[in-house]
């Protein structure tokens, strides 16, 4: 019950006055309790809306902002090959898993690494990898991907991530446009062409 009545709160105090009114997104959102994926000393701050900080590097980015991001590559049918960088504990892998078929979940952090392994065990959920490595590199062995998730904002275009799509394949982030402004952005790459679309700005750590 407490668990549901938190879930509600981030839809109705986070997600709807941010605009976000997609169905499938506010569903997705209720399945799934942010707070498990943080020590239980901060379950109090983490579903905040704000971005919730491991450390000065690692974080898990805003309620709102995981919501915009997906709002712009959700859909009917489901992925087939998802790649979700810096996934920390595995709060953003869990929720792609909803409507991917198989979820590499790539973390940077070791320890953050370990403890996402250990929670999607608990959680039973079966088409998570969780893997270990640098992020702005990707994961090269199990390309291509239909989807590449990055919670986190990156300094330039991700030339070395965009090369592991799949024809049709989305990616979608953040991009620093200058020292002050970071807006989402999304690309489609249709054989040799990409297809970029800059949205709204938001208040994103910079991931790599």
């Amino acid at each position: 019950m407490e668990e549901n009545i938190l879930i509600n709160r981030v839809v109705d105090n986070q997600l709807l006055p941010n605009n976000i009114t997609k169905d499938s997104v506010i569903e997705l959102f209720k399945t799934t309790d942010k707070t498990i994926f943080v020590n239980e000393a901060d379950r109090s701050l983490v579903n905040i809306d704000e971005n919730f900080f491991f450390n000065n590097k690692r974080f898990i980015l805003k309620n709102s902002t995981i919501a915009k991001l997906i709002e712009k590559i959700i859909k009917d049918n489901n992925y087939i090959n998802v790649l979700n960088i810096g996934s920390a504990t595995g709060y953003t892998s869990t929720l792609l898993s909803k409507f991917s078929n198989y979820v590499f979940s790539l973390e940077s952090e070791k320890s953050l690494h370990e403890k996402e392994k250990k929670l999607i065990k608990d959680l039973d959920i079966k088409n998570i990898n969780s893997v270990c490595g640098d992020l702005k590199y990707g994961l090269k062995d199990y390309e291509p991907y239909d989807l590449i998730f990055i919670n986190g904002c990156v300094k330039k275009k991700p030339d070395i991530l965009l090369q592991q799509l799949n024809n049709f394949g989305y990616l979608i982030c953040i991009e620093q446009i200058n020292i002050n402004i970071k807006k989402i952005v999304r690309y489609l790459k249709k054989n040799d062409f990409l297809e970029k679309k800059v949205y709204y700005s938001v208040n994103s750590p910079l991931l790599f």
